[in-house]
This record gives C-alpha cells, structure tokens and sequence, in this order.
C-alpha cells in the first residue's frame, strides 16, 4: 500500500491525476490494511487526485472519508475548508477551517486559508488578523510572502473614523 501511495504521488506530482487516482484505488482495494491514518492520508492524496480531474463531489466524498478514519488530521480538515470555500459553502468552509487549526495552529497554510474565507465572507479585519499572524510566523516563507502580498492588496488599515464630535451640525 505504501509503495502505491507513493506511485499515485509521483503521478499526481508529474501533473497525471487519472493515473494517480488508479494508485490510490488500487491501494484501497488492498484487503487487510487496517492503519486509518495511513487510510486517512490515502483518502486526502485521492481527493487531490479528484480535485485535479474536477471531480468534485467525489472529491468532498473523499474527505468525509478523511474525518472518519482521522478526525484529528489538520491536513484533511483544511483541505475541506478548501474545497468547501471553492464550492461557495462559506460556512462549511469556516467550520473546517476552524477544526484545522485547533489540530494544527501554527500552520501557516491553514492561516493562509482562514483569512481567504474570511475576506470572502466579509470579513476583513479578521482576514487580515489571520494573514497578520501567517506573515509574522513565517516573514521569509512562501506562506509570509503570499499572505504579504494578500495585505498588500487589501491596502492599509482604514485609520479614519468620523466621531459626532468633529461632525458639522446641520443648518436648520
């Protein structure tokens, strides 16, 4: 099993899902292969597969199976925030996002994530909270240099606020 889960990698990597997905269900149909986080990461590296073919229900269907054979992987919970956030379920995507840093809270992947669906859902201060702390934890990383970039569109804080006090009163 390992050794097909290495050569549905290979494939997947070498930009060929279809035949890293033949790996990967090769290696699930092995009978007596009982380790479910070795299955979990399976079932994650499947759902990568699917994703690429755009297969993905299936893919969603694959993750499920993720939860269930390791409910404690960050890997499988992010990449369900992912794939939630890309179908347009938000809230979905919020609660898989939370899951996964509560398993894996330094992560600066899942922090990337967070403050994609935050700022998709509105959420800007808390968007920018989450890449904030990416940047901070990974200054000279790829993950710190995407989130920088993501601050750097969104611009600076809004520092301006009108108080009553400096507002003119109206003319009668």
């Amino acid at each position: 099993v390992p050794l097909m889960v290495m050569a549905g990698n290979a494939a997947l990597a070498g930009g060929k899902p279809e035949d890293a997905l033949g790996w990967f269900d090769r290696a699930l149909a092995v009978k007596d292969y009982t380790d479910n986080a070795a299955l979990g990461a399976l079932q994650a590296d499947r759902s990568r597969a699917l994703v690429a073919l755009g297969r993905l229900a299936e893919a969603g269907g694959a993750l499920d199976e993720v939860h269930r054979l390791a409910p404690e992987d960050a890997e499988g919970w992010l990449l369900s925030a992912t794939l939630a956030r890309r179908n347009n379920d938000l809230p979905r995507a919020q609660r898989d996002i939370e899951i996964a840093a509560k398993y894996a809270p330094r992560d600066p992947r899942i922090g990337l994530e967070a403050g994609v669906i935050a700022i998709l859902d509105g959420r800007e201060e808390a968007a920018r909270k989450s890449w904030d702390s990416v940047l901070a934890a990974d200054p000279d990383g790829d993950a710190g240099k995407v989130a920088k970039g993501y601050l750097e569109q969104l611009g600076p804080v809004p520092t301006s606020v009108v108080s009553p006090a400096t507002e003119k009163p109206l003319a009668p």
